[in-house]
């Protein structure tokens, strides 16, 4: 399993587009709440969620979602954008899979630019 770390500052909205086109079968997700002005809460059965007491900034929420991960790969999406397909997902499993030696992987993922 890969952890995915979400970085979420007041973007519920983009957040919920994030998490419906992540495949929680290849992902444990870790949401780091940057100090939005309400909590996020989801239905979505995330690993992980951490509020922030304070605003620092989509780097701080990376790096406390970091320090809280578990799994010997993470990737990041930021709140938002979105997963092409799940078949996307399941192939970065397979190719780490069959790539152990290999540390850095990358695929591709739309942007929100609203």
């Amino acid at each position: 399993m890969i952890d995915l770390i979400i970085p979420v500052y007041n973007n519920y909205q983009g957040l919920l587009r994030t998490l419906a086109s992540i495949n929680l079968n290849v992902f444990a997700v870790t949401v780091v709440d940057d100090c939005s002005a309400t909590p996020m809460e989801t239905s979505f059965p995330i690993s992980n969620y951490i509020r922030l007491e304070k605003n620092s900034g989509p780097g701080w929420a990376r790096q406390i979602g970091i320090n809280n991960t578990h799994n010997d790969y993470i990737a990041f999406i930021d709140s938002g954008d979105v997963y092409l397909s799940h078949e996307v997902q399941e192939e970065m499993e397979k190719t780490i899979q069959a790539n152990p030696q290999v540390n850095i992987f990358s695929w591709p993922y739309l942007i929100d630019e609203g």
